[in-house]
């Protein structure tokens, strides 16, 4: 079972409706912890359906500029060269789906983790997109040095920094 800020977390229901990331730690019966993020929502925007609109899916408009073929023009410069040829941008009608991502019974992605028993899961932060949980997912691994406790599972940061990371470093002995 997960905790957030000393709550059971049992369901989608009980994440922040715009959560759609977490980042966490797993404690295991070891002592041992690994730090992580987990997407539990994606946010997907489809055309919209000609005869029903989706389940739980919201209408939402957007200004679409197209070429005299129909494509999208997406560029900057081309956008600018379309406007000077006369062409605007026409209001479709997209829908946003909202799918939930299984993570309840979440047990890590680490091959070191794998036989290991889960004692606690909790959440420290809940994210509204995977950019602010990458960063704080990194700030928590660097803030515990990670790398360099055996308090940590993790192997690496970001996938660029390993224990190694400091091999390079000149005049000061690594703690």
């Amino acid at each position: 079972m997960w905790l957030f800020e000393d709550k059971e977390i049992k369901s989608h229901n009980d994440l922040h409706k715009n959560c759609t990331d977490i980042v966490y730690i797993i404690t295991y019966t070891n002592g041992q912890r690994y730090i992580g993020k987990k997407v539990v929502r994606s946010t997907s925007i489809l055309p919209k359906l000609k005869t029903k609109a989706r389940e739980g899916a919201r209408t939402i408009t957007r200004h679409i500029l197209r070429d005299e073929q129909g494509n999208i023009i997406t560029s900057k410069a081309d956008r600018k060269k379309a406007r000077a040829r006369g062409l605007k941008a026409k209001a479709e009608e997209y829908e946003e789906v909202i799918t939930n991502k299984p993570f309840l019974n979440y047990k890590g992605s680490s091959e070191l983790t794998k036989d290991l028993e889960i004692s606690a899961k909790e959440i420290m932060y809940q994210c509204s997109n995977k950019k602010t949980a990458t960063y704080l997912e990194a700030m928590l691994l660097f803030s515990e040095d990670v790398l360099f406790s055996d308090l940590y599972l993790n192997e690496n940061i970001l996938g660029s920094f390993y224990d190694n990371s400091l091999d390079g470093l000149i005049g000061l002995e690594k703690t």
